[in-house]
């Protein structure tokens, strides 16, 4: 058992200048140097571009004809 009413620690103090100006940790972590980008090497080496080859919605089943109509008027 507790020997006495504890008070609730106050949150507003202890965080009142938590990310700002006034925060150390947070401003050295605002001012380091930024990551460089990741190497991504091949990353478009599969299947060409746009997932085309993958199935065979794009293959021409020669099932239509394209008629202009100058054709069709001579």
């Amino acid at each position: 058992m507790a020997d006495g009413p504890e008070t609730p620690p106050n949150y507003e103090e202890q965080f009142a200048h938590r990310f700002s100006l006034e925060d150390p940790e947070y401003q050295q972590y605002v001012n380091r140097p930024a990551n460089p980008p990741p190497l991504v090497e091949d990353w478009r080496g599969r299947g060409g571009g746009h997932n085309q080859g993958r199935d065979n919605r794009y293959q021409d089943r020669g099932g239509f004809d394209i008629v202009l109509v100058s054709d069709v008027l001579l």
